[in-house]
């Protein structure tokens, strides 16, 4: 069962970070005067990147801009962090509740034998 929280609040945390974070980045940079199309470029190299390049925002600002708006980013993923922090145990509330109604009570033997029986015999399976 904490396999099962753990998977569905990683990929919850992740979403709503990586969601977040493009949408505030593209935001505050519509707000400094970076055209729309320019906002939406480096909010999407920045969600891709991994955090490591902040070459992507230098190709579409000004010089005079690239500090300020650097600034503003890393504001704009801690604010996403925090959001995301907050929905880590609300994912894991909703998948103690899938559990506790979806799973069998007690140790799951019969889902283990039967996915050993199929993995020593591979010829019987379509």
């Amino acid at each position: 069962m904490r396999n099962y929280g753990a998977a569905i609040g990683l990929a919850v945390m992740g979403t709503v970070l990586l969601t977040t974070s493009h949408a505030r980045i593209e935001t505050s940079l519509e707000a400094m005067g970076v055209p729309a199309a320019q906002a939406e470029a480096v909010a999407e190299s920045l969600s891709q990147s991994g955090g490591g390049d902040s070459s992507t925002m230098s190709a579409h600002v000004s010089p005079q801009q690239e500090q300020q708006l650097f600034e503003a980013v890393q504001g704009d993923f801690a604010e996403s962090t925090q959001l995301s922090s907050t929905a880590w145990p609300a994912s894991w509330a909703v998948a103690l509740v899938i559990a506790a109604v979806a799973l069998q009570k007690g140790r799951q033997e019969g889902v283990v034998e039967s996915l050993t029986d199929e993995v020593a015999s591979p010829a019987a399976s379509p």
